[in-house]
Parts: structure tokens; C-alpha cells; sequence
């Protein structure tokens, strides 16, 4: 025997079966279940962009700072760059060429431009050097 069970729209009347009913339970749990995902998510993402935004004006506040500075100190370094990662040297193709990561304060992920010609620099013992 099939159940059913009556719904009342204003001015109509419907049967659902009782299998069918708890599809559509089951439709709308999943669908609520999944915008309780999505909402995490947007909160997690607003709140990553929140930190982001706070970190770059952070370190905007540190770029005004020294916006006018004769030299460059240790302490100014110290405040600019929280870490610097040398990566071994590759001489794979011949020309030996290693990457050094910069990870700036408040702001590690930042992309600085390749360089569009080598850099020529004096080591300490009067060689050159190119980068």
C-alpha cells in the first residue's frame, strides 16, 4: 500500500507519496548542507582577506616610513624582510644559476620581477660575479 500524504497550497490540494516526501527532504538537507559548506568557506575567504589587507597596510605604514632615507641599515633591512631563502646552486645547463626566495614582513608572497639583464657584482676577494 503507498501512503500518502496530503500538502495544502492555498486554493489547491496535492498527494505526495511518502517515498517521494522523503526525497525531497533529503534534496533540501543536501542543498542545506552544502550552502553551510559554502558559507565556511566565504568566511574563511573574507577573513584571509581581511589579514591580507591589514598586512599591506602594514607594510605600506613601513614604506612611508622610510620613504625619504639617506641609506639603507641593517635595522631598516630587519624591518622589510622577515626571511631570505637560498636555494642550492643548478648548473645543469652549464651556467650555474641560483634562486633566492624574499619574504617580505607582512607581505611573504610577493613576486619580484625577473631581472631583464644580468647583474654584474664585486665579491670580496676582487672577482665579478653575474646574477
Amino acid at each position: 500500500m503507498i501512503e500518502h500524504h496530503k500538502i495544502i497550497h492555498p486554493g489547491e490540494k496535492h498527494f505526495l507519496t511518502l517515498e517521494r516526501c522523503r526525497k525531497l527532504a533529503d534534496d533540501y538537507e543536501g542543498k542545506q548542507n552544502n550552502l553551510a559548506r559554502e558559507i565556511e568557506n566565504l568566511e574563511a575567504a573574507i577573513e584571509e582577506q581581511k589579514e591580507q589587507t591589514e598586512n599591506c597596510e602594514r607594510f605600506m605604514a613601513l614604506i612611508h616610513k622610510y620613504a625619504d632615507i639617506p641609506e639603507l641599515s641593517h635595522t631598516i633591512v630587519h624591518e622589510f624582510v622577515k626571511k631570505i631563502v637560498v636555494h642550492e646552486a643548478d648548473k645543469s645547463t652549464g651556467i650555474p644559476t641560483q634562486d633566492i626566495d624574499i619574504l617580505f614582513s607582512f607581505i611573504e608572497d610577493f613576486d619580484i620581477p625577473a631581472l631583464s639583464a644580468p647583474v654584474t657584482v664585486a665579491t670580496s676577494n676582487n672577482h665579478q660575479k653575474t646574477a
